[in-house]
């Protein structure tokens, strides 16, 4: 098989039959698991037939150096697919010399893929939906079948709640550290917290690493501190015992004793009882297949950011 290639600007006027000059999309089109987000990829998936989604993530900081986020090409017609069966090509090109060189996308045959309507819709109805798109950029048949029976084992968040979850018995809570007044923050919108301890771990810190003791933290000033109004945090997440988890995946600790963190951390507490499992996922978080699996399955990361953002 051979390799395709598209020219740039705008992804037009290439040099073989498949050529595309359609203005990007941002990827949360078809990456975002919010719940408007779904309803909304159901609908436009129903209602236009689909033939070619280019997904550019890889090439983010080339082909658009100002970006916010990554891109996608969608071609499709205004009618309706016929049948479920109706194929869609997705392409997921990975950056090379001659992007840099000649602003030429190379797509490889290995980052080409055909899925069906039916098996996109399907992908929709799942518990972590979408899943598809992202699976095909980055895994093989092999990790397909891996991911698949690794989803067969329980989910942590049938054993976590957020903090919107109102009136659920799920015993464990996550939720992001405070967000500390910034300069262009209005005094009036923020609000006074009550941190359990003096107790501080930074992001970055050195010291953030499988599990905390008292020294390795900085001591704040107060337990008082002001934040943004709508800082959604749960004051339980700063209390003991919790496992803190830093967004860029990179750092991960068990902690047994009551700290603070900012919105850059997220932290999962639960009942004292259940210590000895918090540890062990503080341990768990930091394995490969752990990392691996994340990976697969959120929609940021190795797309946009290095982060797993907790599904709705």
């Amino acid at each position: 098989m051979s390799c395709d290639c598209i020219r740039h600007p705008l992804i037009g006027n290439g040099p073989v039959s498949h050529c595309m000059s359609f203005p990007p999309l941002p990827h949360g089109v078809l990456f975002n698991h919010s719940t408007t987000a779904l309803p909304f990829q159901k609908a436009w998936i129903r209602a236009h037939a689909l033939d070619r989604v280019l997904n550019l993530a890889d090439f983010q900081r080339f082909l658009f150096e100002k970006a916010g986020h990554p891109a996608i090409v969608v071609s499709y017609r205004k009618a309706a697919p016929a049948t479920t069966a109706h194929r869609i090509e997705y392409w997921g090109p990975k950056t090379d010399w001659t992007v840099t060189k000649a602003e030429v996308i190379t797509i490889a045959p290995q980052d080409r893929s055909i899925l069906t309507v039916g098996e996109v819709l399907q992908d929709l109805e799942g518990p972590d939906a979408p899943q598809v798109w992202k699976q095909r950029f980055w895994a093989t048949p092999r990790d397909w079948r891996l991911l698949d029976r690794l989803a067969l084992y329980p989910r942590l968040r049938d054993q976590v709640r957020q903090t919107r979850e109102k009136g659920s018995t799920k015993s464990w809570i996550i939720a992001q550290g405070f967000q500390p007044l910034g300069p262009g923050d209005s005094l009036e919108d923020s609000k006074e917290i009550s941190l359990p301890s003096n107790h501080y771990i930074g992001a970055q810190s050195e010291d953030f690493d499988l599990f905390l003791l008292p020294s390795d933290c900085s001591q704040l000033p107060s337990h008082a501190v002001r934040v943004r109004g709508r800082s959604g945090i749960g004051g339980a997440i700063f209390q003991a015992p919790h496992v803190l988890i830093s967004r860029g995946f990179s750092r991960c600790a068990f902690a047994a004793f009551d700290t603070s963190f900012r919105s850059s951390v997220r932290g999962i507490h639960g009942p004292s009882e259940d210590r000895d499992l918090l540890s062990f996922l503080a341990a768990y978080m930091r394995t490969g297949i752990a990392k691996y699996y994340l990976f697969h399955t959120s929609s940021n990361w190795g797309i946009t950011r290095s982060e797993v953002v907790p599904p709705p």
